[in-house]
């Protein structure tokens, strides 16, 4: 494990070295987030919403009889977050993102480095010039992806139908919501490799558990729970065009309207030196039009 964590940061110093002009300083200085994002796991599925603008792209994947009981809890709770980074790193380079999560031991993964996952995630932010900090969020607090993540046995429709009318999501719901499915067979093929990588275990079938908003007054569920669905397979990525067409009105939200998102979504969130107007700190990756010499040694 050293030794890849030697490797990993031999690949970091190497693309440093190649053009260290053109790095940029925003993954290392307090910027404005411009995307949040909200994920979630249980023993039978995935699931993530992240905010672009003013839309929400949301996911989710029930895990195939082959991967099930195959990774720890702790593992799964932080795939979704890691994920995410992956997607919006590789269709929206650049980008600021504050990731929630219900798991203390997720929230901890996060912020490691010696395992395989931490590594593909550090890997993605470097690579992408994109950065992103970690918060915890309460279980309570975090239905949406809870439900993504356990109610996969409803069709996507009908599931943002319940989000939009169930009395705990309602007021949480974007006007702009929609579920993709052609993430799910990529994702499926990361985790089949990852599993190469662990000790050798029999996978078992889990008894699948919804989510209260699945779950009606008298306890009974409205949808079949045997149901499982197929992965579907699109060559055409519908959400990579979305995500490249999606845009905030401004290039960074202000703290007063990070502040008034995470309240619409319940976010319990403490004051953040990243929430203060930090724009000045931003820095252009690009430097090669700077004509350093014109600096006046105070301005540089």
């Amino acid at each position: 494990m050293e030794s890849k964590d030697l490797l990993f940061w031999i690949k970091i110093v190497d693309v440093i070295k190649e053009g260290s002009i053109s790095r940029s300083f925003n993954r290392i200085l307090n910027t404005l987030v411009n995307i949040l994002a909200f994920s979630d796991a249980c023993e039978r599925g995935l699931g993530d919403f992240f905010i672009i603008g003013s839309k929400a792209f949301a996911w989710r994947l029930e895990l195939p009889d082959y991967l099930k009981d195959i990774f720890t809890l702790n593992l799964l709770e932080f795939i979704p977050a890691f994920w995410t980074v992956k997607i919006i790193s590789e269709f929206k380079p650049g980008s600021r993102i504050r990731s929630h999560v219900d798991s203390t031991n997720a929230l901890s993964w996060l912020k490691k480095k010696n395992d395989t996952v931490a590594r593909d995630y550090g890997m993605a932010l470097f690579e992408s010039d994109c950065s992103a900090d970690e918060d915890y969020l309460e279980g309570e607090r975090n239905k949406i992806a809870d439900s993504l993540s356990r109610d996969t046995h409803i069709p996507s429709d009908q599931l943002i139908q319940v989000l939009r009318k169930h009395e705990s999501t309602k007021d949480m719901m974007l006007d702009e919501f929609e579920i993709y499915l052609e993430n799910e067979s990529k994702l499926c093929d990361y985790l089949r490799n990852l599993k190469r990588k662990l000790p050798n275990k029999e996978p078992s079938s889990k008894r699948r558990i919804p989510s209260e908003l699945a779950t009606g007054k008298d306890g009974r569920n409205s949808y079949p729970l045997s149901v499982s669905r197929t992965i579907p397979f699109s060559r055409i990525s519908k959400m990579k065009t979305d995500i490249k067409s999606a845009t905030s009105s401004k290039p960074t939200w202000s703290a007063t309207e990070i502040t008034f998102l995470e309240q619409k979504l319940r976010v319990k969130s403490e004051k953040r030196d990243c929430d203060r107007d930090s724009r000045i700190f931003v820095r252009d990756s690009r430097m090669k039009d700077l004509n350093v010499q014109s600096l006046h040694p105070r301005d540089a």
